[in-house]
């Protein structure tokens, strides 16, 4: 039975009760399409434009409306790996020891040789990073590729994030998540965190500065110093094969195995559902509205997270009745019966209970009115 967990804090008139509509539905596959190659690698979001890598040395386009196709580059090269996108360029980290930077429609800007795989690629304020599976970290010219810095890590680099110019770099050998700043045309390494296993994907949200690490055993949830908040046990899921990770703010989805697994984000981190799929995946990324999940089978599919936000059209003091009703249709959600929905507010729940297809959930709401509704 798949579990899934519903978030809310809810705002009322005293007039009228809310009944939340069931049009966002968590787990929920938007659409899904066939890339038309096997072995799809890395991938990335930002203003409607997706960005999916492959093994064979693709770099695509597309919309993340509706998956339909952009334009598509080949790097020629073996694997690209990693990949990220700015407001103006793409910045992509391959197999053959490069970082290719494209502009948002396709072409290429310039490439830069480097000393082995770039497994880790994170484009921040100043610079662009490049982590190798030498242990190299590269500070790159956003504009030529040209060498700001470089700093020298033992142990293989596997994956990277940005938030400004702080950046984040999981560690496979030396088992660790590393935080660098770049400063002043510098690169130095200002915290780490020892996992005491192989880091296979890290993941920042930039609203909190929190990070999310993945590792063999373990979700990781981090504060921006590197020290630990939260941790969850991926063993109670058979210790899947974790690839890819990304962090919204609200939500943590890790792409292991044949699924997404994601986690709800607030003090600590919670289990909070599983899509299956019948490949295996591979890359992942958000916009805040919809999970990205590339599989290695050539399809790529877009996962509703299930965010519906209402706020109050009259934020005055007395203006709510207690108890709040809530109308809560799961009959197509993932499970469609025997929800466990808890709902949350500053943290602290307030009620848990269990539903079946549209039933409706009452609960004793004790916060103001200048909250918003989501669940």
């Amino acid at each position: 039975m798949k579990r899934f967990v519903a978030l809310g804090i809810i705002a009322l008139l005293a007039v009228a009760l809310l009944s939340l509509p069931a049009s966002a539905l968590a787990g929920t596959i938007i659409w899904q399409e066939d890339i038309g190659t096997n072995n799809l690698e890395a991938t990335a979001v930002l203003d409607d434009q997706l960005i999916i890598t492959s093994s064979s040395g693709e770099v695509y386009s597309r919309s993340s409306i509706d998956g339909s196709a952009d334009w598509l580059s080949s790097s020629n090269s073996l694997t690209v790996l990693s990949v990220d996108i700015d407001e103006d360029f793409i910045a992509a980290g391959d197999s053959s020891d490069r970082v290719v930077r494209y502009d948002r429609s396709g072409g290429t800007d310039w490439t830069r040789d480097l000393d082995s795989f770039v497994h880790g690629l994170a484009i921040g304020d100043s610079a662009i990073i490049a982590a190798t599976s030498s242990g190299d970290m590269h500070a790159l010219a956003k504009q030529d590729g040209s060498t700001l810095d470089q700093v020298d890590q033992t142990g293989r680099a596997r994956s990277a994030a940005a938030n400004g110019d702080d950046y984040y770099v999981g560690y496979l050998d030396s088992e660790e998540v590393v935080q660098y700043q770049f400063a002043a045309g510098s690169l130095s390494q200002s915290n780490a965190f020892a996992a005491n296993e192989n880091i296979r994907a890290v993941a920042v949200d930039e609203s909190s500065n929190r990070v999310a690490a993945v590792g063999e055993e373990t979700l990781y949830l981090l504060d921006s110093d590197l020290s630990l908040i939260d941790d969850a046990d991926l063993s109670e899921f058979g210790s899947p094969f974790a690839r890819d990770i990304t962090f919204d703010e609200d939500f943590i989805g890790v792409a292991a195995d044949d699924s997404l697994f994601v986690f709800t984000v607030g003090g600590d981190v919670n289990f909070a559902y599983e899509e299956t799929f019948s490949s295996s995946a591979q890359g992942l990324t958000d916009d805040g509205e919809a999970f990205y999940v590339a599989l290695n089978n050539g399809d790529f599919a877009a996962i509703d997270m299930g965010k519906v936000s209402v706020d109050n059209p009259n934020p005055t003091a007395g203006n709510f009745v207690s108890p709040v009703s809530l109308s809560v249709d799961v009959s197509d959600r993932h499970p469609a019966a025997d929800t466990d929905v808890t709902f949350e507010g500053d943290g602290s729940t307030i009620e848990q209970t269990t539903i079946t297809g549209s039933q409706t959930a009452t609960v004793d709401w004790p916060y103001d009115e200048s909250q918003a509704a989501t669940w």
